[in-house]
């Protein structure tokens, strides 16, 4: 059985900047420049600390509205990567995180 380490990702960049790697990364809020537009630069910096060394990440986006939902799809946008809906409610698709 493996071991997972959460980390709520809000005003935590420096501590970021130590790890190495970890499994999950949960964005609590989507990251933003002081102007609201999205920051392209920290969402890739967070998420980019998932599956290093050839082991499986994942990284999970809290999303709570339209103002961070306009922000990922833009995310998504920029990167070019679509980023699926994870179902809350669908304990199958939960399971399979595991």
């Amino acid at each position: 059985m493996g071991y997972y380490i959460w980390i709520l990702t809000y005003n935590t960049d420096i501590f970021f900047r130590r790890l190495l790697q970890v499994t999950v990364v949960v964005n609590y809020d989507m990251p933003v420049e002081p102007s609201g537009k999205p920051d392209f630069e920290t969402y890739l910096h967070r998420i980019g600390r998932t599956g290093r060394f050839g082991k499986n990440g994942i990284a999970v986006n809290f999303i709570d509205g339209q103002r961070s939902m306009n922000i990922m799809k833009k995310i998504e946008e920029h990167f070019g990567k679509k980023i699926s809906l994870l179902e809350t409610n669908d304990v199958d698709e939960l399971e399979k995180l595991a």
